[in-house]
């Protein structure tokens, strides 16, 4: 459990695309919302698991599939910043 945290920690906290795309002026602002939106779903299934404080101890299937959603949609986030970067306005 503790690697997947590690992993869903680094898919949320570690990735600039947001902060990069909201710094550039010629960002796609629809985009951005979207990465933003993305990246605050995948925060409060992080804060799902993490505030229990048992690392999924009374139910660590649900705390796995939780996780991994967050991890998905970090990475979603991290895809959408960057082609709001990447788009043509």
């Amino acid at each position: 459990m503790q690697s997947l945290e590690k992993r869903t920690l680094s898919a949320l906290d570690e990735d600039d695309s947001i902060c990069n795309a909201t710094n550039d002026p010629k960002a796609d602002q629809k985009l951005l919302e979207e990465a933003r939106q993305l990246h605050r779903d995948a925060n409060y299934r992080w804060d799902f698991v993490a505030s229990e404080n048992s690392t999924g101890f009374h139910n660590p299937t649900e705390a796995l599939r939780v996780l991994g959603e967050a991890i998905d949609l970090g990475h979603q986030a991290q895809q959408k910043a960057t082609q709001a970067m990447n788009a043509v306005q």
